[in-house]
């Protein structure tokens, strides 16, 4: 019995000494208690800390714990966007995500109020002498309102909060103090290449026009994509390379290699904001990757790769970050142009063919060819011989033929070309394909004027072109 009556009265101790802590701890309402009427009326009530006109905000700038300070600026001429600002260098930025911390920050109505006047001993507890997060709200008229955050008032009960200078204290909730306090890392826009498909069936690659590869090493690969019109006016490939030769590109070869990976880069983390070193990521001689999507354009600079971390080292262009992608779609920073050309230096559609005229070292022979209204219709002549349909179809077959026996560094000869095909679109346009003897069985190929890099040899130059004599 001893024993239960000493434990009760251990318990009735304790109990009572929390009481008297909490009360001696707990924030009062002000230095000399209010009436009890106003007391009811104004503390513990929902009330506005900060009503702010729509349109007359427009930037707000955060200072964190950390203090890593950074700036919203919205653009009311477009509603919905913001940019993301620290220290004179603009970030790309999660729009959601600024949407959200902007209008937490400027918003600041039906908020639980603490007190309306604190004492100085009260805003010390409250955490006012060194707040968590203060923030700015800039005005049109060039005028601003500092806000600051204190410390926790209990756990899922929220952190306090006023205009800075003010003695009238509200609460402001977790989910919001969270949003505004996140570092400047956490803001970052990871997706480098954007969402344009309007139709899930639609590949996301299929959006890129125009596609730029500079290696570490000076090599360049450029790609362009042919409007649809005109891909099927010459019934060429839909992909052209521009660069390091003039070639239809190997539609197949250039998606799988180069855009489709291009279109999933995704960057999954930050890892340096203003990086004082490039050299530790690979990145002071990157790899230069531009994408153009119609009016859209964007350059990624690619790094080295982090096997501890599994992943790429890349930046976008423009923006002070270093990224990490760990997606594994890298291996296009190596491919040859040779992978992505078409074995065919041309392609053309019968239909829009008018005339090929052939140069060999010892006679010119001219195809003339005719469309009837009719798809399908078609006369040919070789020279005055009028063709039937087969053979006016095989001599164009032949003409299209000339295919690519492998690349060459070797420069166009002074010399005049030993063989010319030119071809005549039936829209004024013309097509010339020049061959050079670089050696005994070797001749270049040169495509309007530039050399495409590659050489077919003399046996394929008869077996494709000019048995067919």
């Amino acid at each position: 019995m001893r024993k239960k009556t000493l434990i009760f009265a251990t318990v009735v101790i304790v109990v009572v000494a929390a009481g008297i802590a909490a009360l001696l701890i707990w924030p009062q309402t002000s230095a000399e208690p209010p009436a009890p009427e106003a007391a009811k009326t104004e503390v513990g009530q929902a009330g506005d800390m900060l009503r702010v006109e729509n349109g007359r905000y427009h930037r707000v700038a955060f200072t964190p714990e950390d203090g890593a300070g950074y700036e919203i600026v919205y653009d009311p001429a477009n509603p919905g966007a913001y940019e993301l600002a620290a220290d004179d260098v603009i970030f790309p930025a999660n729009q959601d995500l600024l949407n959200v911390i902007y209008n937490y920050a400027v918003r600041l109505t039906q908020l639980p109020r603490v007190t309306t006047e604190a004492s100085d001993a009260q805003l010390e507890i409250f955490g006012f002498d060194d707040p968590q997060i203060t923030w700015r709200i800039y005005y049109e008229d060039g005028t601003s309102t500092l806000l600051e955050v204190g410390s926790q008032q209990g756990a899922g009960s929220g952190y306090y909060t006023r205009i800075a200078g003010s003695r009238e204290v509200f609460l402001l909730s977790e989910a919001r103090t969270a949003h505004m306090a996140l570092p400047l890392n956490e803001l970052y826009e990871l997706v480098f290449f954007p969402d344009f498909a309007d139709e899930e069936d639609v590949p996301a690659s299929d959006f890129i026009t125009r596609l730029v590869l500079e290696k570490a090493d000076g090599d360049v690969i450029e790609i362009l994509r042919r409007p649809d019109e005109e891909a099927l006016d010459f019934g060429a490939s839909r992909y052209m390379l521009t660069q390091p030769f003039v070639q239809n590109g190997n539609d197949s070869s250039i998606r799988r290699i180069l855009l489709e990976p291009v279109a999933l880069i995704a960057p999954m983390a930050v890892v340096a904001v203003r990086p004082p070193d490039l050299s530790l990521y690979g990145l002071d001689n990157p790899a230069r990757l531009t994408v153009e999507c119609g009016d859209w354009s964007g350059t990624l600079l690619i790094g080295a790769y982090d096997s501890a971390y599994g992943g790429h080292y890349i930046m976008r262009e423009g923006y002070d970050a270093v990224l990490l992608d760990q997606s594994g779609r890298y291996a296009f920073p190596d491919v040859k142009a040779d992978e992505l050309r078409a074995s065919l230096i041309w392609l053309h559609g019968i239909s829009t063919v008018s005339s090929i005229v052939f140069e060999f070292p010892d006679a010119t022979r001219t195809l003339h060819m005719e469309h009837g209204p009719e798809s399908g219709d078609l006369r040919g002549w070789l020279d005055e011989i009028e063709l039937s349909d087969s053979d006016t179809r095989r001599l164009f077959t032949a003409a299209l033929s000339v295919r690519v026996s492998g690349g060459t560094d070797a420069a166009i000869p002074d010399a005049a070309p030993e063989y010319v095909i030119t071809m005549s679109l039936i829209d004024g346009r013309s097509d010339r394909l020049a061959l050079y003897r670089i050696a005994d069985s070797r001749f270049l190929l040169v495509h309007n004027d530039i050399s495409t890099g590659t050489y077919i040899t003399r046996a394929a130059l008869h077996g494709d072109l000019i048995s067919k004599f």
